[in-house]
């Protein structure tokens, strides 16, 4: 595909939040397309914690300082400067108030839409330079104008919204969620099970009459017409991206148990002579929460759940 923009340029400006045009927002989607894998090593190295330097500590030095003058300096105040300070300082709070209420109410209406149709995940930045990771079979409309930033959505998506003053809203249908923090995941894919999934930072959630504000790790599944709050058992593989298949041809149970355990975050206990069984078998990541009990019914053993989604125990009657 051939790129009329400079794709450093494009993605330095989306790092950094610098609002990106209708044709600049269009070339970087098709170029995240395309690399997705380069893309996502950039992102990493972007969001890498970087040290940060000791703290200067400006009272301590100025008390040094202070300490070696030999003398003060007097200012004298009359009334002329006083009025002449007074009359600046009502201008420039007049000026601000008058700015503030003008950018408000001159917010440029921007609206986007996008569908995922492909059998994968797909990247997209929004007119803001929020992210959304958009699963396959999902869209989302957006737009954004004097009354804040709104997405309809329409299957499951993951969104990292950057703060930009304005409020961010998701129309789920049965679910409405307004942004509260950073980053977290909608599904409503299956009418019965539609959730919110937060990652990071703090989301209200309405739904069926009911309204909670979810922290990182919790979730808001609707059920019925009933909204339950828990715990992310699993957040790796909730937040986690594309599901992997791992192959197994004659391997040993531990050594299945190990990588099933460094794919997933699943723990599989093992009683003590299963982990030499031979294992001929292919699993999805994306079935984490039914690999112990796949396990158990290929080694003729009985499974027992420790922790749905987290920690399960295999062993013989």
């Amino acid at each position: 595909m051939k790129h009329d923009y400079d794709i450093d340029a494009l993605l330095a400006k989306h790092f950094t939040g610098e609002r990106l045009t209708a044709g600049e927002q269009s070339q970087l989607n098709a170029w995240m397309a395309d690399n997705d894998g380069e893309y996502r090593k950039i992102k990493r190295l972007m969001e890498a914690e970087i040290p940060q330097a000791q703290a200067f500590d400006a009272d301590a030095a100025w008390e040094k300082v202070e300490g070696r003058l030999t003398r003060r300096l007097t200012i004298h105040w009359n009334r002329r400067m006083v009025a002449g300070w007074a009359a600046a300082a009502v201008f420039l709070i007049v000026f601000g108030i008058a700015s503030f209420l003008f950018l408000q109410n001159d917010v440029e209406e921007t609206s986007a839409h996008f569908a995922n149709t492909s059998g994968h995940e797909q990247i997209v930045v929004l007119p803001d330079s929020s992210e959304v990771t958009l699963y396959p079979s999902s869209r989302i409309d957006y737009l954004a104008d004097a009354g804040g930033r709104k997405v309809n959505l329409e299957g499951k998506a993951f969104f990292q919204v950057r703060k930009n003053g304005q409020t961010f809203s998701v129309d789920a249908g049965t679910l409405n969620v307004e942004v509260l923090g950073t980053s977290f995941l909608v599904d409503v894919q299956q009418a019965d099970s539609s959730g919110v999934y937060v990652k990071t930072g703090r989301v209200q959630v309405e739904a069926a009459g009911s309204q909670t504000i979810l922290t990182a790790d919790r979730r808001a599944v609707l059920s019925g017409d009933v909204l339950r709050v828990d715990s992310i058992a699993n957040p790796r593989m909730t937040f986690g991206g594309r599901s992997r298949m791992l192959s197994f041809e004659r391997a040993p149970l531990w050594e299945v148990v190990g990588t099933v355990k460094d794919a997933t975050d699943v723990e599989i206990l093992l009683d003590k002579g299963l982990g030499g069984q031979l294992v001929t078998t292919r699993i999805s990541t994306n079935d984490y929460e039914s690999i112990a009990a796949e396990l158990a019914f290929i080694c003729g053993c009985r499974c027992d759940t420790l922790k749905a989604g987290k920690r399960y125990r295999l062993y013989y009657e």
